[in-house]
């Protein structure tokens, strides 16, 4: 689709994204805060986040998986040949 056709939507896709980066800020502020009250050492916090980004990536990557799966939709696109 050409960009042209996207553009008067570029401006609720970019509220969307920033909506979605503040709020990830906000959840991985709680989730820091409730870890440290958990008793959890100040030292193993960016471990603590690596884990959570990594559980993060594991869900995108299977629901990726799984939509293009049940709409059969080629990871390839028009690019693949038998």
């Amino acid at each position: 689709m050409p960009w042209c056709r996207l553009r008067p939507r570029g401006t609720v896709t970019l509220a969307l994204h920033n909506s979605a980066l503040h709020l990830g800020s906000a959840v991985g502020s709680a989730l820091g805060g409730l870890a440290l009250g958990a008793g959890l050492a100040p030292d193993a916090l960016p471990w603590a986040a690596a884990a959570v980004a990594a559980a993060g990536l594991a869900v995108h990557l299977a629901a990726g998986r799984r939509s293009r799966v049940v709409a059969g939709v080629s990871t390839l696109g028009s690019y693949e040949h038998s």
